[in-house]
């Protein structure tokens, strides 16, 4: 479990549920919205999902090697907002 009692389960399932939320509103973007630059300084919304999808693959694997229950402390460097 982490600090606020979620199990490792748990946390998996809460972030696929709102990365389809996520993923389920970026599919009603036309596809010439989706390539217009400006959305994220010179990024367009395909670029800044496409980052995403990036990422989400790096958290999914960094996710599958967490002991059940322990989350890695984050970087010092990191910031939080």
């Amino acid at each position: 479990m982490n600090k606020n009692g979620q199990s490792i389960e748990a946390l998996r399932e809460e972030f696929h549920n709102r990365g389809q939320v996520f993923l389920d509103a970026a599919r009603e973007i036309g596809a010439e919205i989706a390539v217009k630059p400006g959305i994220c300084g010179e990024w367009s919304i395909k670029d800044v999902l496409a980052h995403l999808a990036g990422w989400n693959r790096a958290a999914v694997r960094e996710y599958e090697l967490l002991p059940d229950g322990e989350l890695p402390p984050l970087p010092e460097d990191m910031e939080i907002i």
